[in-house]
């Protein structure tokens, strides 16, 4: 393999330690919140439409979704 390719290799080992099965290690809940909030804003102001978010979704990997209606 090559450096590259060993590199990678060794990232997703490390992404899928089995400690951290839930979220990476460095994971700050209010921190990724507040990019949220600022990325459903800008998604507003750059649509010029509302934009309707829900957070927590259950059973999945994901942070949260937004649907814009414009």
């Amino acid at each position: 393999m090559t450096k590259r390719m060993d590199d990678l290799v060794a990232l997703l080992r490390e992404l899928d330690a089995p400690e951290w099965l839930e979220r990476p290690r460095d994971y700050e809940r209010s921190e990724i919140g507040a990019l949220f909030n600022v990325l459903v804003a800008r998604l507003e102001d750059d649509f010029t439409a509302p934009c309707v978010s829900e957070r927590d979704t259950q059973d999945s990997s994901e942070y949260g979704a937004s649907h814009h209606t414009g």
